[in-house]
Parts: structure tokens; C-alpha cells; sequence
């Protein structure tokens, strides 16, 4: 029995973005899979789908590796001053199109979509908040405080600037600090790169080393236990 990830996720903002700023974020989501997919290889089962516009959904057969996923896309879209809705699921596919994954099915796809409907106001990350018996759904004790510490995270990644994105989406993507100031994202306004220095404050200031990036390499040891 294969289980999959599945992340649902919603542009934030799009119909202020407009025709021409919408396309931009989903070439922007399109290239931060395939980036994610040189990191982590054979993680990301065919192409990111999307649907309605604004919606997307991107499905891994890393299951453990979805949180990691979702902070990626996020921290890549704040990057860029977008930003994105996620819910994530995980469990068995029925049915399971690469080529167009919104048009897939099964309790993977069915409790990344909950998880998406069921976020609140303020809240833009989250785990379904009920499961079934299965092993893939939430009701072991740990995933559900896995959903609590999820809960943590979005508020805390809500207040990243976008040079605290930058810095880790770069850091995701396994770049040293001095190619990461020299991403174009990291330029200035006057198109200055940041110092070394400045990116590693970026860093220390949200507590990635000393609280974020251990917190989502226990997730993804909960998530690889729990979920099979």
C-alpha cells in the first residue's frame, strides 16, 4: 500500500494580482517544485496541478516530507511578495494522474482539501483536523500534537519579512549564505546583494537553526513513524 502527500493550496490575494500577477505566481509555484524536486529527488509525482484559477495541489511519494515541502513554497512565495494557503494530507491514492494531478483522487487528495477549507481567518498552514481510524489519518496522539506545533509554525512564518524568506527558502535549497545574497530575490531596492552578514541575521532573527529547522526534522521523523 503506497501512501502519498498531498498539499491543496490557494494564492492569497489573487484577485488583486490580476490576470498577468496570477500567472506570475503559478510560474513561481511551478518552478519551486521543480526546485524542491532537485533537493529532495523523486519526491514530487509528476507536475504541479492547478484548478479554479488561484488553487493548485502538488503530491509527493515522501510522505514525511510534506511540512518541509510546504515551507519551501511558502518561504519561495514570500520571496517573491506572494504568498499561499496549504492544507496537507496525507494517505492512499485511487486514482493518480502525474501529468494532471488536480484531477486525481483518493483519501490523500480528500484530507489535504479538508485540511485547506477547514483553515481559519488568520491561519494559512494546516493538517486536517479530524481523522479516521486509518494510520494516515490524525487520530495518533503524536500527529495530533504534530498539528499543534504545525499551528506554531504558520503563525511564526505570517511574520517573516521577505528577506527572512529569502533566506530560507535559499537555505532549503541547500545554498551557502553568500549565493543566497546573491540571489535576484535578495537584491535591494537600489539592487544591492546583502551582506553575508545580513542573511544570517535574517536567519537568527526568525530562530531557524535553534528552533524552526529542528522542529521540521522531528516533523518529518513523527510523519515517517506515524504515517504508513
Amino acid at each position: 500500500m503506497n501512501i502519498y502527500a498531498v498539499l491543496t493550496g490557494d494564492i492569497i490575494g489573487s484577485t488583486k494580482l490580476g490576470p498577468d500577477g496570477l500567472d506570475a505566481a503559478m510560474s513561481r509555484l511551478r518552478r519551486l517544485v521543480q526546485e524542491f524536486e532537485q533537493v529532495q529527488p523523486e519526491t514530487v509525482v509528476g507536475q504541479p496541478g492547478v484548478f479554479r484559477g488561484d488553487s493548485w495541489q502538488v503530491c509527493l511519494k515522501r510522505p514525511a516530507l510534506a511540512l518541509t515541502a510546504a515551507v519551501f513554497i511558502r518561504a519561495g512565495f514570500k520571496a517573491e511578495n506572494f504568498d499561499t494557503r496549504i492544507g496537507i494530507g496525507w494517505g492512499t491514492v485511487e486514482r493518480l494522474h502525474p501529468e494532471r494531478i488536480s484531477e486525481s483522487s483518493g483519501p490523500a487528495f480528500a484530507r489535504s482539501g479538508q485540511a485547506l477549507d477547514q483553515l481559519g481567518k488568520d491561519c494559512s498552514l494546516a493538517l486536517p483536523q479530524s481523522g479516521d481510524s486509518s494510520p494516515t489519518g490524525l487520530d495518533h496522539p503524536s500527529l495530533d500534537m504534530l498539528g499543534v506545533g504545525v499551528g506554531l509554525l504558520d503563525a511564526l512564518l505570517a511574520r517573516w519579512t521577505q528577506r527572512e524568506s529569502v533566506a530560507v527558502y535559499g537555505t532549503l535549497r541547500n545554498l551557502s549564505q553568500e549565493s543566497i545574497a546573491a540571489l535576484p530575490q535578495a537584491q535591494t531596492k537600489e539592487g544591492k546583494a546583502p551582506t553575508r552578514q545580513a542573511i544570517q541575521d535574517a536567519l537568527s532573527r526568525i530562530s531557524w537553526t535553534s528552533h524552526i529547522l529542528p522542529f521540521l526534522n522531528r516533523a518529518e521523523k513523527v510523519i515517517e513513524k506515524e504515517v504508513k
